[in-house]
This record gives structure tokens, sequence and C-alpha cells, in this order.
């Protein structure tokens, strides 16, 4: 399903949401249209999918949820929904080895970059 035809569906159903559900799957269909109209830069393609995903599963959470846990329980929830099992493919079969390599990569560890933001490097 493209961006168009999750906008189509979005408009039949967003009367029943709450405001934030609107705004959230909003900014995610944009950020996909985007994504799709991007046919040659296949890294900008997938900096516009990735900021979608976050816009969709990002809600009014606490502190005491980690971003991790919150992403498993979104892709958790997606699996379930995935009858056809075509996501469940992706993540685990074609894809398990790059996004291993992104899990384990210590650059988009949250905790280094919070550890770089609060280091003070005014002692060095």
């Amino acid at each position: 399903m493209d961006a168009e035809a999750l906008k189509d569906q979005h408009r039949q159903l967003r009367e029943s949401q709450p405001e934030s559900l609107r705004i959230r799957i909003h900014r995610a269909i944009s950020w996909l249209a985007r994504a799709e109209r991007e046919t040659q830069d296949h890294d900008a393609r997938y900096i516009f999918l990735w900021i979608a995903f976050n816009a969709v599963y990002a809600s009014e959470f606490g502190f005491e949820q980690r971003e991790r846990e919150q992403v498993r329980q979104f892709v958790d929830r997606l699996l379930q929904l995935d009858g056809e099992r075509t996501l469940h493919d992706a993540l685990f079969r074609q894809f398990s080895g790059p996004i291993l390599t992104l899990i384990n990569n210590k650059f988009v560890f949250e905790p280094f970059w919070r550890a770089m933001r609060e280091h003070d490097s005014s002692a060095a």
C-alpha cells in the first residue's frame, strides 16, 4: 500500500482517532510519501522511511519505558498483524544480517549518544 492509499484510508478513520494519533499518522504518511518520491538517493529514502517509522510508533510515554522496548513492542504488534508474514520474512530472513549490524553499531546506541551529550569536555 502506498502513501496515497494510506492517506485515503486515514481520512475515513481519523475522526474516530485521538488527535495525537491523527497527527502521528499524518506525519508518518507525509514522510512515507516523501520517501516514495526519492528514487535516486537510497540514503535519503532510508532516512525518510526511518522518520516515518519513528513518527508512527512514537506515543506519549513516560521515561520509565525505554526506546528499545517501545520499538520492540511496536514491531511485535506489526508482526501480529502481518498475516502473510511479509514483514517477518523481511526482518528475519532477507535483512537479518544488516539489521543485526545496525543494532550492534555503537553509534546508533542511545546510551552512547546520551553519554556524548552529557560529557563535560571543559576539563580536558
